[in-house]
């Protein structure tokens, strides 16, 4: 029964920290998803830039535990031609009420260059 006493707050301590760990990986593959969508809306449409807001918006969407600022996104000119790349910041909340940030950028040439 000691034994049992002292293990368990640090074995309820482990998993709930696995858990906060799976669940910030899954948030992270939304915001990737995010980025990676608004940069495919920037590639068409590089000007339109409440577009490449509403693409990301429409992925993080499915991430209730995220809040998420306006994606950062530019073009830029490199040796292979065009490119727009988008910036998306995730605030994510952990189970200890801790907050971590979340962020991807993605870079993708753009159509027609």
């Amino acid at each position: 029964m000691l034994e049992f006493a002292i293990i368990l707050p640090l074995m309820v301590l482990l998993l709930t920290g696995l858990s906060d760990l799976g669940r910030a990986y899954s948030n992270y593959i939304i915001v990737t998803n995010a980025a990676r969508e608004g940069a495919r809306y920037g590639a068409r449409l590089w000007w339109d830039g409440a577009g490449i807001q509403a693409a990301v918006a429409r992925e993080t969407r499915s991430g209730s535990q995220l809040t998420c600022a306006a994606p950062a996104w530019g073009t830029q000119n490199d040796s292979d031609g065009k490119a727009v790349y988008v910036t998306v910041n995730c605030s994510f909340r952990t189970m200890f009420q801790g907050a971590i940030t979340l962020r991807n950028t993605v870079r993708m040439k753009m159509e027609g260059t």
